[in-house]
C-alpha cells in the first residue's frame, strides 16, 4: 500500500448551545477557529450568520501524509483527562475529522488498536474524506 500524499486533520466540535471559551478551557488548548450559533459569517458580513457553533483545533498538514503523527499530536496536545472528554462529547458532537488526499490509486494508512481505543475513548467519531487523486 503506497504512502498517502497529504494528510490534514482537527479536532471538532459542533453544538446549539457551544461556548468556545468552555471547550479552551477544559481541553487547555487554543481552538484555530471558533464560533457561536448565531455569529455573522464574517466581520465585514451582517446578512449570513453561523448555523451552528463550533470549536475546531488543526495540527500542521503533512505532505507526504503522516496520518498517525497527526492523530498522536492532536492527543497529545490537549487533557488526557476521561471525564473532562466525556463531559463534551455528552454535550456536543465531537469528532477528528481527516482529509486524505491520494496522488495515485491505492494509496492508505493503517492505524493500530491503541491508537483508536485512544479516539474512542474520548468518545469522539473518526471522519474521515477521502480525495482521490
Amino acid at each position: 500500500m503506497a504512502e498517502l500524499r497529504e494528510t490534514y486533520v482537527s479536532l471538532r466540535f459542533f453544538g446549539d448551545t457551544l461556548e468556545p471559551q468552555e471547550i479552551t478551557a477544559i481541553l487547555g488548548i487554543e481552538p484555530s477557529r471558533a464560533y457561536r450559533k448565531g455569529d455573522p459569517w464574517s466581520a465585514d458580513e451582517n446578512r449570513r450568520y453561523r448555523r451552528t457553533g463550533a470549536w475546531l483545533y488543526r495540527v500542521p498538514r503533512a505532505e507526504p501524509g503522516d496520518l498517525v503523527r497527526q492523530l498522536h499530536d492532536l492527543l497529545n496536545a490537549s487533557t488526557a483527562n476521561a471525564d473532562q472528554w466525556v463531559r463534551l462529547t455528552n454535550r456536543y458532537h465531537g469528532d477528528i475529522f481527516c482529509g486524505l488526499f491520494m496522488a495515485e490509486t491505492n494509496e492508505g494508512v493503517e492505524i493500530s488498536p491503541l491508537l483508536l481505543e485512544a479516539i474512542a475513548s474520548r468518545g469522539l467519531r473518526l471522519s474521515l474524506d477521502v480525495y482521490a487523486p
